[in-house]
């Protein structure tokens, strides 16, 4: 694996699979176990920045500098979807929800979107306060999403309905705890 260009990695669930989306606008799909490339896609321009695989490990998700996502299946690595950007760019921010069905992205904006999966349907637009979103992660019992930036917000899911908001952080990356009492 050339890691001089990578921009964003996902391991499946269950350990087996290393997902890797680099510079060139490359995803590659490979077997930890074998240490073997499995699959390799490549388009134009738009590399991927953010990755995030579903619970079962059938689907990919791959937020994209220009701000469309890609939704993959997996282990054939076949392009299913593209989810328009919403005008923003600069790295797209993805989560899947543990039951797939859902798809919570953001683009460099305060606004997350929720889309059904793998159909892509846009089902809500969740209005945060910060200035744009740069984190995001689903509980793992699906009934809340975290955003992260400048401050946190907790929205229950699926209505999205924001429970909660604190401040003065600098959120990367966010990660919820399998019991769901440390993030």
């Amino acid at each position: 694996i050339d890691t001089t260009r990578t921009n964003a990695v996902a391991i499946s669930p269950d350990g087996r699979l290393l997902v890797v989306g680099s510079d060139e606008s490359v995803i590659e799909l490979w077997s930890i176990p074998e240490r073997k490339l499995l699959q390799r896609s490549q388009w134009s321009y738009d590399p991927p920045q953010y990755l995030a695989i579903s619970e079962d490990g059938e689907l990919l998700a791959s937020g994209q500098y220009w701000g469309n996502v890609k939704i993959w299946s997996l282990p054939d690595l076949t392009l299913l979807n593209t989810l328009p950007s919403s005008g923003g760019f600069m790295g797209t921010v993805v989560a899947l929800s543990p039951d797939a069905r859902l798809l919570a992205w953001s683009c460099w904006e305060p606004a997350i979107r929720l889309w059904s999966m793998p159909d892509g349907t846009l089902l809500k637009v969740l209005e945060g306060r910060a200035d744009h979103v740069s984190a995001l992660a689903f509980s793992r019992d699906g009934r809340y999403l975290v955003a992260g930036n400048t401050e946190l917000n907790l929205w229950s899911m699926p209505d999205g309905a924001l429970l909660k908001s604190c401040g003065n952080y600098d959120v990367e990356t966010l990660a919820i705890s399998s019991d769901g009492n440390l993030m």
